[in-house]
């Protein structure tokens, strides 16, 4: 049976769901994350930084606030346990033009290799 794509939960997945950024909670994450190099070379093409809690949480605040957006970013979290795990987000978004780029980053190691990235990816492509 096919399910009308209309009719379905967009930010549900079979393994994820895309959350709403809460500042607090995904800074301190991304402080913790920013410390594995592994991640941070598979996240981004710059160097890898330390950053605070609190710098990060002020950076995130700033950018939620502005509009129209040219970042929008959500937390992933597992559906069993409704832990997150990760982020994804779409960064310099061309309204005008419909173009964005889009990144994933899973910051739980133990969350690598168990398709939660890929259903992730999916939940952004349905959004888009």
């Amino acid at each position: 049976m096919k399910v009308n794509i209309m009719e379905q939960d967009i930010l549900t997945g079979k393994l994820v769901r895309l959350a709403a950024v809460d500042p607090q909670r995904l800074a301190e994450a991304f402080s913790r994350w920013g410390r594995d190099s592994e991640y941070w070379r598979l996240l981004a093409s710059n160097p890898a930084r330390l950053h605070s809690v609190k710098s990060t949480r002020e950076w995130l605040e700033k950018d939620l606030e502005k509009g129209p957006p040219q970042i929008l970013l959500f937390e992933i979290h597992t559906l069993t346990e409704d832990r997150l795990i990760g982020e994804t987000g779409f960064d310099n978004i061309r309204w005008q033009h419909g173009e964005s780029f889009i990144g994933i980053g899973l910051g739980e190691r133990d969350a690598w290799g168990k398709g939660y990235g890929t259903d992730a990816m999916h939940l952004m492509l349905r959004y888009a």
